[in-house]
């Protein structure tokens, strides 16, 4: 999918099956934020999607979406200032969540992480204030820097034992 057109304002979008990527910037910017519209947009994808690219959903009206396990890549910037996004599960088989994926994410207060997972990049969850908890997986061997930077909600993280790798100011 190359582009979402910007002038719809679906409440649920279902991306056609045989979709195999949501390219690059495809839904972004689909409502500003300081927009008078309501925030409600869910976005479904089709079990053939396999990769969702760079700023695919950053900055848009995204409430929910549905993420199949087909899903083994997410870009950067992939839903970064997404004010109205709640909670996300994130794919089985995935093994990275790159650089500022969630940044900004105002309303997000829960994340499930996948047991693949093995790294976060840098200022993956930064400011997402909301944010209470995180589950991190045994597989998990490398935090970025700042990757939960102000997240002034997060009370409890537990570290596995197999992260081997830590940035600066993770938690800061």
């Amino acid at each position: 999918l190359l582009c979402y057109p910007h002038v719809r304002r679906d409440e649920v979008f279902r991306v056609p099956e045989g979709t195999l990527e949501i390219g690059v910037s495809a839904f972004e910017a689909t409502a500003p934020r300081d927009s008078d519209e309501e925030p409600k947009m869910k976005v479904i994808l089709p079990d053939s999607v396999t990769r969702i690219g760079d700023y695919a959903f950053s900055r848009c009206m995204l409430e929910s979406i549905e993420i199949p396990d087909s899903v083994t890549e997410i870009g950067i910037w992939a839903f970064e200032s997404c004010y109205a996004l709640k909670s996300i599960v994130l794919p089985d088989g995935l093994k990275e969540i790159p650089a500022t994926t969630f940044r900004s994410c105002d309303m997000l207060t829960e994340v499930g992480l996948p047991a693949s997972l093995e790294k976060i990049g840098d200022d993956a969850f930064a400011l997402c204030r909301r944010l209470k908890s995180v589950e991190l997986p045994e597989t998990l061997t490398a935090i970025g820097s700042g990757a939960f930077s102000n997240c002034e909600g997060l009370t409890k993280i537990i570290l596995p034992d197999g992260v081997s790798e830590m940035g600066a100011k993770v938690f800061d």
